[in-house]
């Protein structure tokens, strides 16, 4: 097939450890997870949520948290680029990471080292197909003047990029109240 694309939900798994995901129906090229801390569908107090992507050569995942209704002010943002899923609590602190171990035939595993004694949901989505002939995942700096910035050494020239940020200017670190970026263009269009 010529570009191939699934979403799937998963959970987080209660013992830490790796977990493949399986039932895609091809050998993914690139993975976008989405979590929120929520057990089953439907709204919730607080804000907790990741945004991660995964190739086989990187990874990186952006995080942040909320409370509701409290004063002070308690809010957390996040990022690491060494984990495909990175959710935080109130206090900053860990409460589900992963990392990606492979892109499999069909689906991917993905090794937990924080987890709870609940499963969360957690959902991916999968690009892959021969048409997607390259992926690359790439940290950058935003330039710190108003115009142009370039990006090298990715090795080809993209047709769509996928960005996203937690507005901190140094790779895995946390600080307070949230950022949060994420924005998709072409060589035709961005949003």
């Amino acid at each position: 097939m010529a570009f191939q694309a699934k979403t799937v939900k998963f959970t987080s798994p209660t013992s830490t450890g790796n977990q493949a995901t399986t039932g895609i129906g091809f050998q993914p090229k690139a993975i976008l997870f989405f979590a929120t801390y929520q057990t089953a569908e439907g709204s919730a107090v607080n804000w907790n949520q990741c945004v991660g992507m995964a190739t086989a050569a990187s990874q990186a995942a952006i995080a942040s948290q909320t409370l509701d209704n409290v004063n002070p002010f308690n809010s957390d943002r996040g990022q690491n680029n060494a984990l495909s899923i990175y959710l935080m609590d109130s206090s900053a602190a860990n409460l589900i990471i992963a990392s990606l171990v492979s892109l499999d035939a069909d689906g991917f595993t993905l090794n937990f080292t924080t987890v709870q004694a609940s499963a969360y949901n957690l959902y991916a989505l999968c690009l892959g197909g021969s048409d997607l002939t390259g992926v690359f995942l790439k940290e950058f700096q935003a330039p710190a003047a108003v115009g142009t910035g370039s990006v090298t050494g990715v090795g080809f020239r993209p047709d769509c990029l996928i960005m996203m940020s937690m507005g901190t200017a140094t790779s895995n670190t946390t600080g307070t109240f949230q950022i949060p970026t994420f924005g998709f263009a072409t060589r035709d269009s961005h949003s």
